[in-house]
């Protein structure tokens, strides 16, 4: 036995290790926590591009060529052979009231005189059915529109497009390539410098005019 001894038995606290019950606030702050977690894991969606809808492209007339001085004048000189600058006649001197009348109407009347075997010429141009119908379609020109002096005028500027009037001011053809073309497309007008008719043989078609005279309008200045 040892005597004497003075050291006291320290009683330590025992540690309670049993869960503590969770308050209202800890819980809603783990499910916060645990929202952030699985946002953070989860894919970010991609976007779609945003579909962009282009607007429809209008319908768009042909353009014809400007009126100037020198296309002016060139109607004015095949008017004046082609039809004594009528805009109401029709091949072989008979006239109508052309200028009031529809599209619609100048084609029957074109059939009609096709069906009896005639020419269907008509016009200040002298513009015939097939021609016609070309030019129509070309600029879109309605079957209700009347077949007035101004539209018989921008269906013949078409005509002298088709036929090289732009490639000629622009100096991609010469006068006599010019003519030429011009010739198939009315039959006053001369081939070159024989005089004929492009259209000679066919019908009492001619030529109305010297190659000299439209050769010499063409170069003036």
């Amino acid at each position: 036995m040892i005597r004497g001894d003075r050291r006291r038995l320290v009683t330590l606290p025992i540690k309670d290790y049993r869960p503590k019950p969770f308050g209202e606030e800890v819980i809603k702050k783990k499910l916060r926590e645990r929202q952030v977690r699985l946002a953070a894991a989860a894919p970010i969606p991609q976007e779609k591009p945003a579909q962009v809808i282009q607007p429809p492209i209008p319908q768009m007339k042909p353009e014809v060529i400007s009126p100037t001085k020198k296309g002016n004048e060139l109607l004015d000189f095949i008017g004046k052979f082609e039809s004594s600058d009528n805009y109401n006649i029709v091949v072989g001197g008979e006239e109508k009231p052309l200028t009031k009348m529809t599209i619609k109407q100048i084609l029957q009347l074109q059939k009609d005189l096709g069906n009896k075997g005639r020419n269907t010429a008509l016009g200040r141009y002298q513009i015939k059915n097939s021609t016609l119908k070309e030019t129509i379609a070309k600029l879109g020109v309605g079957e209700n529109e009347i077949f007035d002096e101004k539209l018989q005028d921008k269906m013949a500027r078409q005509l002298l497009k088709k036929r090289g009037f732009e490639k000629y001011k622009a100096g991609k053809i010469s006068t006599k390539e010019l003519i030429k073309e011009l010739s198939k497309e009315w039959a006053a007008i001369p081939e070159d410098e024989s005089n004929q008719s492009y259209h000679k043989g066919t019908g009492n078609n001619k030529a109305l005019v010297n190659f000299k005279t439209i050769e010499e309008l063409l170069e003036k200045r």
